[in-house]
């Protein structure tokens, strides 16, 4: 998708395969309200805006650029999804979740802000954030037997903060 893309009638769109490619040459807003996407690839240097909260059952690559989810939330849904970056970066003043029951991971660099990371998976699984980033909030849910990881190992990583008390719910 080289342009914007916005819903002009009631619902969402819904694609449960397949990668969403942002790739426009200009800035991108895209307005995902009421949808759910297989992956989304972002590969455009002057970045994308998304106007609504967002559900993937796949893969956030933040091949190049930011993708700015304001105050919208991100839902990484699938049993494995993950975020995975070349050069791109996330920001969120919203709350970025991971409810997959597997293997999830958020490679994010240190250009990346989120204000809220929310782990609320059903099933045990486990969540490792790899790179240095900022994380305001975080919590963990509903999960249980969930195994949380923060890996400030290999070239280019930095340590990751979380700026605030970590919040357990479910111990």
């Amino acid at each position: 998708l080289s342009g914007a893309l916005s819903r002009t009638t009631a619902g969402g769109l819904v694609f449960t395969t397949g990668t969403l490619h942002l790739n426009g040459a200009a800035s991108q807003a895209i307005n995902p309200t009421g949808s759910t996407f297989g992956s989304v690839q972002l590969s455009n240097a002057n970045g994308a805006t998304m106007s609504a909260a967002a559900t993937l059952l796949g893969d956030l690559d933040l091949a190049n650029g930011t993708l700015a989810m304001n105050g919208n939330g991100l839902t990484l849904s699938g049993s494995t999804s993950s975020i995975t970056r070349s050069s791109g970066n996330l920001s969120s003043t919203g709350t970025v979740s991971f409810t997959g029951s597997g293997a999830q991971t958020a490679d994010l660099s240190t250009s990346s802000a989120l204000a809220s990371a929310t782990i609320n998976a059903s099933k045990a699984g486990s969540l490792t954030f790899y790179s240095g980033m900022s994380i305001g909030y975080f919590t963990v849910g509903a999960a249980t037997g969930y195994d949380l990881a923060f890996n400030a190992t290999g070239a280019g990583v930095q340590t990751t903060t979380i700026s605030n008390t970590p919040t357990f719910s479910n111990t």
